[in-house]
């Protein structure tokens, strides 16, 4: 089924215009890509209630009901919740379910309907709007595309206590909100909000009711209209630092680098020569803190950690040529 879907996508992608895709911030998510997602979940005995907003073709919950179907999850009964907005899409969205729909055991309820105003409808307690029942999993790849302060989308959001900027946010924050109690939400996102006070009520709002199991840090061309670092995140109802630290290399191979450029400039010599001390004590005192979280992270059970581990030794490798010729 998935070979299919993957043909699907790849034609829809091409079809699609460039403009509409922008607008709805729509990026449709590779099988690779979905696979993985879908193998981040631990397995499960129980029911599984299972959120896809932004469902596109049905890629994900593909990819996670092929889990199922070859005995790596072994739930009793899955019931998916998958919301689209792009009506040129919910055809294929329902071929995709329809192959799984002849079980017993499984549901699929697709709703052609915007998952924001959907969602904080059910919320807020509106009495107009069907409620949603919480999910015990979410598998998301929410659009990317910014919210204004006066949208509409920024009013909404607000009556259930979420102030954010961006749809994929807003969509990560929702279906945490929606979440059942020790619920789990993968979800493939850009790293903006790692940083920065526009993002910073986002943070609060999910750190404050999960646990982040997992991060992956993925190629920068998953996809290839989004230009900046994409994250896999698995929440739990913690930690990774090591997926950011795989870029330690790189950033002080640059300072390497710089450094060494700097000291080619005679009149450079005597600054660089009185930034040695400060340089060699920044960069020591750096590697501590970073060693430091890597023991506790793999203490932890960070899978990664035993490669990470090597990260700082190399880093200080980096630094030691312009070190060298700044003496």
């Amino acid at each position: 089924m998935l070979a299919t879907v993957k043909e699907k996508r790849l034609q829809l992608s091409k079809a699609t215009d460039a403009n509409k895709k922008s607008w709805l911030g729509q990026f449709l998510t590779p099988e690779r890509t979905a696979e993985f997602m879908a193998s981040l979940f631990p397995d499960g005995t129980e029911c599984c209630r299972l959120l896809d907003a932004g469902a596109g073709i049905g890629s994900l919950s593909a990819a996670f009901l092929e889990r199922w179907l070859k005995g790596d999850l072994h739930f009793k009964r899955i019931e998916i919740d998958a919301f689209e907005i792009d009506n040129a899409l919910i055809k294929h969205l329902t071929q995709t379910l329809n192959h799984y729909n002849s079980r017993d055991d499984f549901i699929c309820n697709i709703h052609e309907e915007d998952f924001i105003h959907a969602s904080v409808a059910s919320l807020s307690g509106n009495l107009f709007s069907k409620p949603l029942e919480l999910y015990t999993h979410a598998i998301l790849n929410p659009p990317y595309r910014k919210i204004n302060s006066d949208s509409a989308y920024r009013l909404a959001l607000r009556r259930v206590g979420i102030e954010t900027v961006n749809l994929y946010s807003a969509f990560v924050a929702l279906a945490t909100a929606l979440s059942a109690p020790g619920g789990q939400i993968v979800a493939i996102i850009p790293r903006s909000f790692c940083n920065g006070p526009y993002y910073r009520p986002f943070r609060e709002f999910i750190l404050k009711r999960t646990a982040i199991r997992h991060m992956h840090l993925h190629d920068v061309f998953v996809f290839a209209a989004i230009w900046q670092f994409l994250l896999t995140v698995a929440l739990l109802f913690a930690l990774p630092v090591a997926s950011f630290l795989f870029l330690l290399p790189a950033v002080l191979n640059v300072a390497a680098l710089t450094l060494e450029n700097a000291v080619k400039n005679k009149t450079a010599n005597t600054i660089i020569k009185d930034l040695r001390l400060p340089i060699l004590s920044a960069a020591f005192a750096f590697t501590t803190v970073v060693t430091f979280s890597i023991l506790i992270s793999y203490a932890i059970g960070t899978k990664a950690a035993p490669f990470v581990a090597v990260m700082p030794l190399f880093a200080c490798f980096q630094l030691v040529p312009g070190l060298k010729k700044s003496m």
